[in-house]
């Protein structure tokens, strides 16, 4: 990406969609180290290569709005520009994701982005299950963040927990991202593709022999067009009537998940 690879024909430049979809790829992926690392230093390499006002950016815009709407969004979180400065050192605020990844590594900042595809290659040719995420690599012990695309805006931010003894824990928040899942898909009679990526996040999410915590995020997507456009088609009488049955499944999906 950054055009310091070494000259040979093995290496070629990716189209600029490609580009923003192995970004998006990165960054989603509940590795971290490496990959996470990569994620990070691509965004001011892809910053410059699509300015928004810029004929590519327009383009990319226009035709390939999932992929762009990501890659504003990511570089957001890395860059920190979605932080509310009044919350900047507080005992709760986010913290810019380009922090967490070099935290780390001092004295690694100037290393190209051609070093860390190294890192990724090596570190995801050591594992040799493909069922099998490789070794996660975290700042602190995971906790897994599984459900719609916002599970995004707490990714690789660490969360203070406290234990029944109001001892702090730190805990990284991991996504585990299936996009475009709605809590009414949550539901076992669901035949949708989003139902069957969410349960296959649940059986990728690494058992170590412990009881694992999830943070569940759903429910948007049903509140912005799902519960509205049931009403429109005439299978609720009311909006509250949609609303208290989206509730009772999601709940209901909820608790058999945690059994």
């Amino acid at each position: 990406w950054d055009n310091q690879m070494e000259s040979s024909s093995m290496f070629q430049k990716l189209p600029t969609v490609n580009m923003l979809l192995l970004l998006k790829l990165l960054f989603t992926s509940p590795f971290g180290g490496s990959v996470l690392t990569l994620s990070c230093m691509s965004i001011p390499y892809l910053s410059i290569l699509l300015p928004p006002s810029s004929k590519e950016g327009k383009r990319m815009a226009k035709e390939y709005k999932s992929h762009n709407a990501y890659f504003v969004f990511i570089r957001s979180l890395v860059l920190g520009e979605r932080i509310k400065k009044h919350r900047v050192g507080k005992v709760m605020h986010n913290t810019p994701v380009w922090d967490s990844a070099f935290q780390s590594r001092d004295g690694q900042k100037e290393k190209s982005l051609s070093y860390y595809f190294k890192e990724v290659i090596r570190d995801c040719g050591s594992n040799k299950s493909v069922c099998v995420l490789p070794r996660l690599m975290f700042p602190h012990p995971p906790i897994y963040v599984v459900g719609d695309s916002h599970v995004l805006s707490l990714a690789w931010q660490t969360l203070r927990v406290d234990d029944i003894n109001s001892y702090e824990h730190l805990r990284t928040a991991t996504p585990f991202p299936a996009t475009g899942l709605k809590a009414y898909h949550l539901r076992s009679s669901t035949q949708f593709f989003t139902h069957y990526n969410f349960h296959a996040l649940l059986r990728r999410l690494p058992n170590q022999g412990q009881n694992r915590t999830i943070i569940l995020s759903a429910g948007e997507i049903d509140c912005r067009e799902g519960i509205g456009g049931t009403l429109l088609k005439g299978y609720y009488r009311s909006c509250n009537e949609a609303v208290e049955d989206t509730v009772l499944k999601y709940l209901g999906a909820a608790s058999e998940i945690a059994l």
